[in-house]
């Protein structure tokens, strides 16, 4: 009996001396609409017992997903250890600031924390239009691919440059465009001569904008379609002619 009540009391005793502390790392604090960004909560467990069976939820306001939940099996004593997530931010979230928070949860005790981080969200600022003129040619003809960029943030973009991904068999003049600076209101418009291949069929061309801001380096692409219809060939012009001769020679005939 005096065994059991002495584990107990070891028990109690350890699981009141465990701690478990969080603190939350946002990065810049700053997110662009339909971009991730990472969140990290930090736990650390200052005292000199193991903690284990933790719950660690990320509170996050619905625009941006709602909670996020995770279970931890075992937090070593004085040792320190971060959970990132990964947070999908909607094309269509409303710019303005966001409350993240953290609930922990461990041996019967949970806690939030006091003050939350706040997550400023921002309109992606850059705008991409693509599109082929025309969209579809004969083989080994040539179309236009007209590309539009225009800054509608409210901060200069910098480091500016157009990449087109065509494949191995689509020709592209300028694959690789640098732009440089985009100021904010300004639109920049780019015209790339495309040359069809000898096959016919439909090809994907991925128009690649990168850029870097205040906030770090960002990306945005666009893909549009190229349809190659069968040109006619020397042989298949010579067997038209012939075939037209034929019918007119027949006709003359047969009306005579």
């Amino acid at each position: 009996m005096r065994k059991k009540l002495f584990l107990l009391i070891m028990i109690f005793t350890a699981s009141s001396l465990a701690a478990v502390n969080a603190q939350i790392d946002l990065g810049k604090g700053i997110a662009y609409t339909g971009e991730d960004v990472k969140i990290s909560v930090i736990l650390t467990n200052p005292s000199h017992l193991a903690e284990r069976d933790i719950t660690v939820t990320l509170l996050l306001p619905q625009e941006l997903g709602g909670n996020r939940q995770r279970n931890i099996s075992v937090l070593e004593y004085q040792t320190r250890r971060t959970e990132t997530s990964t947070i999908k931010i909607p094309s269509d979230a409303e710019p303005g600031n966001y409350p993240v928070n953290v609930e922990v949860a461990y041996s019967g005790i949970s806690y939030t924390l006091r003050e939350p981080k706040m997550l400023q969200v921002l309109k992606f600022p850059l705008e991409l239009e693509v599109s082929l003129d025309p969209d579809t040619v004969q083989s080994r003809k040539e179309s236009s691919l007209h590309i539009t960029l225009r800054n509608t943030g409210s901060i200069d973009l910098e480091n500016v440059s157009v990449q087109v991904d065509a494949g191995d068999v689509v020709s592209v003049e300028h694959s690789k465009i640098p732009i440089g600076l985009l100021l904010k209101g300004q639109e920049n418009s780019l015209v790339i001569p495309v040359k069809a291949p000898n096959t016919p069929g439909s090809y994907v061309l991925t128009v690649v904008v990168r850029f870097d801001d205040v906030t770090g380096s960002h990306m945005e692409y666009k893909s549009v379609t190229l349809n190659v219809s069968r040109g006619f060939s020397l042989t298949s012009l010579i067997l038209a002619a012939a075939v037209a001769a034929l019918i007119i020679f027949l006709y003359k005939k047969f009306k005579g």
